[in-house]
């Protein structure tokens, strides 16, 4: 497995994760910006835990090459482009008012060189901007706070208009992080980490009418050996903290109303905030169950995507039967740290359960496209398509085919030939029973449905189909 760009390998580094089913490409150096990159996963090369090559271009059969193609962002600097915001903290003054934190560095993902620092105010004005959407890194790392605090390191998307000076629509809010409060972890056993009782304290005197008990219920498991950094280094220390909704780096997307936030934070091996960001395996979560939900309820379970800088639905969870928590349902779990929460709500999954093949991760939602494509050549066979369209779909049918043919010869040379045949053969025989019966509509939409059912089980190798399948399938949810 390996990662290319202008024809030259990228250095990188290959993580494999404890349970064996999912491998990452760490770059090093980072990628260059506005390229295109291309990740080669060669199933002949990597074996199951039978030793027998993994099918990785999902063919059906062992080996094969996958490739995949990528688009860094672009970092183009206009003269004039200008970003500027202010950062405070999340606990408030004893009047209630913000409390800007100096000190802030502010990064930009891709340009290091180029960073601003707030000022007494909690203002910073970032000049030279790249033009339109980039990534930043918040680093509060660097604000002089108590022995013992640390205010972390957060990442986030920014938005510049050319040759302009704009402002952030919502201020930043970083929350104090008590270095007693995180846990050193552990590559042989599960670590359980906690709420402090200072931390306890602290939130019930802010929020009257919570139960004690649903604070000391809240907890995160961190499964032996999964928390790493970028660079490849493991261990290291994870702590959580309460935060409210509105003094958190950045705002809920609109319908997501979560009473709380739970951070998760981490902390490097030798305690020099060379902070892990990775969690390898789901980790168990159980948040507390402030707007008492009735035993057995499910609910969403919300996390930030450092990565992409949105919020996104990781699962469901439900509130244990002593009501005082809400339980990650099983294999749902933190994947990164960073900001998390609950709402209620139900999965309204947008494929049927047996389709969702989530444990391959070198399937290529060929179960997805296999059912619109089916659909589409069942309904047609019911619409009037003038000749022209027809000639230009079998264009298109045709060289599909001749494509698949040369990826078959180019990665099991003359061997190739049996796979090509399997792709050429049905098309020859359609089009001998289309001719034949195409003559009577009846038959012939009876045919081109039949044939899509054919091509949607040979697509969907999962579930009763024998494969297990499994990239991630997109769902969506309902609140």
């Amino acid at each position: 497995m390996f990662a290319t760009f202008a024809e030259t390998t990228l250095p990188a580094r290959i993580h494999v994760s404890p349970d064996q089913r999912r491998v990452t490409l760490f770059y090093d150096p980072p990628l260059p910006q506005s390229a295109r990159v291309r990740v080669t996963i060669d199933g002949d090369a990597i074996t199951n835990v039978d030793g027998e090559p993994v099918d990785a271009d999902g063919d059906g059969e062992a080996g094969g090459r996958r490739l995949v193609d990528f688009d860094t962002l672009g970092l183009t600097q206009i003269p004039d482009t200008i970003v500027t915001g202010r950062v405070f903290a999340s606990e408030t003054g004893d009047g209630g008012e913000n409390v800007p934190l100096e000190g802030v560095t502010i990064r930009v993902d891709g340009m290091p060189e180029l960073k601003v620092t707030t000022d007494e105010f909690g203002k910073f004005r970032l000049v030279g901007a790249p033009a339109g959407r980039f990534f930043v890194h918040i680093d509060g790392t660097t604000v002089d706070v108590p022995k013992g605090y640390f205010y972390p390191t957060v990442g986030k998307p920014f938005r510049s208009v050319p040759g302009r000076e704009v402002e952030l629509p919502n201020d930043i809010h970083l929350p104090l992080i008590e270095k007693d409060a995180l846990r050193p972890v552990s590559e042989t056993e599960d670590v359980t980490v906690g709420l402090t009782e200072n931390q306890i304290q602290k939130f019930l005197e802010a929020n009257k009418g919570v139960d004690r008990r649903m604070l000391e219920a809240t907890q995160l498991t961190v499964l032996a050996g999964t928390l790493f950094a970028d660079d490849g280094e493991q261990g290291g220390m994870a702590g959580l903290e309460l935060v409210a909704p509105d003094r958190i780096p950045g705002r809920l997307p609109e319908g997501v109303d979560l009473p709380f936030v739970l951070t998760v934070q981490t902390d490097g091996p030798k305690g020099k905030n060379d902070a892990p960001t990775n969690f390898d395996l789901p980790a168990p979560v159980a948040f507390p169950n402030v707007q008492r939900l009735d035993p057995g309820t499910k609910t969403l379970v919300f996390s930030f995507n450092h990565d992409s800088g949105v919020w996104e639905v990781i699962g469901t969870g439900t509130v244990s039967a002593d009501g005082w928590s809400i339980l990650a349902d099983e294999g749902v779990g933190i994947r990164a740290p960073g900001w998390h929460g609950t709402q209620r709500g139900v999965w309204l999954p947008l494929v049927p359960p047996w389709m969702d093949c989530k444990d391959n991760p070198f399937f290529d939602h060929g179960c997805r496209q296999a059912t619109l494509i089916a659909a589409k050549d069942c309904l047609l066979s019911f619409t009037p398509v003038p000749k022209s369209l027809e000639r230009i779909w079998k264009i298109k049918d045709t060289l599909v085919t001749a494509d698949g043919c040369a990826r078959d010869f180019e990665r099991k040379g003359l061997g190739g030939w049996g796979s090509c045949l399997k792709r050429i053969l049905p098309d020859l025989i359609i089009a001998g029973a289309e001719n034949i019966l195409g003559k009577t509509p009846i038959f012939g939409q009876v045919w081109s449905c039949s044939n899509a059912l054919l091509d949607f089980m040979r697509g969907c190798r999962c579930g009763p189909f024998g494969v297990q399948g499994g990239d991630e399938i997109d769902d969506g949810y309902a609140a």
